[in-house]
């Protein structure tokens, strides 16, 4: 009985671990330059617009 709660524990541990990156996740994909990059990507990449109707064109002055 006494290996549950150290199984528990150890879970709770790597939970708590994977909650920390996802709570910075967004931030970290918002940054100025991830997303900048993510622009030239599409610019060379001669994306379309997406389901917004937005071009590219339109959407380097939110940059």
């Amino acid at each position: 009985m006494e290996k549950c709660p150290v199984f528990f524990l150890a879970f709770d541990n790597r939970r708590n671990s994977e909650n920390v990156y996802a709570d910075n996740l967004m931030e970290k994909i918002l940054t100025k330059d991830n997303m900048n990059q993510a622009y030239k990507q599409v610019v060379r990449n001669k994306g379309k617009h997406g389901i917004d109707g937005m071009t590219v064109d339109e959407l380097l002055p939110y940059l």
